[in-house]
C-alpha cells in the first residue's frame, strides 16, 4: 500500500479593498495598543527614532558641506553612526 499524497491547495480569500485596509488597520491598532502598553520601551523606541532622524539630517548636512556629491561617505558614515546609536539606547533598555 501506498500512503496517499495530500494535496496542497491554496486558498485565495476574496476581500474588497475597504475590507483589506480594514484588516491592516485593525492590526496597526492592536500592534499599537501593545506597544504602548509597554511605556517604557515606548519613549525609548519614541527616542530612538527622533535620534536617527537627527542624526541624518546633521550628517547630510556635513557630508553636504564637506564633500560636495559623494552621497556613498554620507551612507556609509549615516549607516555606522546610526548602528552606534541603535546598540547604544538598546543595550541600556536591555538592562
Amino acid at each position: 500500500m501506498t500512503a496517499a499524497k495530500k494535496k496542497k491547495t491554496r486558498v485565495k480569500h476574496n476581500l474588497t479593498f475597504g475590507e483589506t485596509m480594514r484588516v491592516i488597520a485593525s492590526y496597526l491598532a492592536r500592534s499599537g495598543r501593545l506597544w504602548y502598553r509597554f511605556k517604557i520601551s515606548f519613549v525609548f523606541t519614541l527616542i530612538s527614532m527622533f535620534v536617527a532622524i537627527a542624526i541624518w539630517f546633521f550628517m547630510s548636512k556635513f557630508m553636504t558641506a564637506t564633500f560636495t556629491d559623494d552621497y556613498f561617505t554620507f551612507v556609509l558614515v549615516g549607516i555606522v553612526i546610526n548602528q552606534y546609536v541603535l546598540v547604544t539606547l538598546s543595550t541600556y533598555l536591555d538592562s
